[in-house]
């Protein structure tokens, strides 16, 4: 995977960044864009991450799984129009 920089341009917001490959910076800083740090991670909130832990349904044993799977039948008027 080739190498990506973060990028800003003086005449959008601050905030306003993009990522390009390495090899297309001397184009974009020809447009005026400038070679920036990455943007700080954005932290998630520790409520957000316990609700969402609390609301992911726990998995089903793989005997319970199997249980609960519905078995497909073939309808007996696909087998005879198959076999004309």
């Amino acid at each position: 995977m080739a190498a990506t920089v973060w990028m800003r341009h003086p005449a959008l917001p601050s905030e306003q960044l993009i990522q390009v490959p390495e090899t297309s910076v001397p184009h974009h800083q020809a447009a005026g864009w400038e070679v920036t740090e990455p943007p700080a991670p954005k932290p998630k909130p520790a409520a957000a991450v316990e609700a969402s832990a609390a609301d992911a349904p726990e998995d089903p044993a793989p005997d319970e799984a199997a249980a609960t799977k519905p078995t497909r039948k073939r309808r007996a008027s696909t087998i005879e129009a198959e076999e004309s």
